[in-house]
């Protein structure tokens, strides 16, 4: 990690809160959020040489990992119901 060129994270507030509490302490610094990328605030890949590296530390992406893995063990299983959405 500590030797990409750019390191970016999706959420820099949690990151900073969960190193205050003293968790990820050797993370490179913060160049960016995605969204400061996707919006063009800060460039993001410049060269073919550059590394980044993103950690995307919001539960979404876990949550939507667990909820296919149950969804389809459910269905193997037979079991649950669906919901109106």
């Amino acid at each position: 990690m500590k030797n990409v060129d750019k390191f970016c994270v999706d959420d820099t507030p949690q990151i900073l809160h969960f190193k205050s509490e003293g968790y990820l302490k050797s993370l490179p610094e913060i160049y960016a959020d995605l969204g400061e990328i996707v919006a063009k605030k800060k460039p993001g890949h410049q060269n073919d040489k550059e590394k980044i590296m993103v950690m995307p530390l919001g539960l979404a992406l876990e949550d939507v990992g667990v909820a296919i893995h149950i969804y389809q063990t459910a269905l193997e299983k037979g079991i649950g119901r669906k919901l109106p959405l």
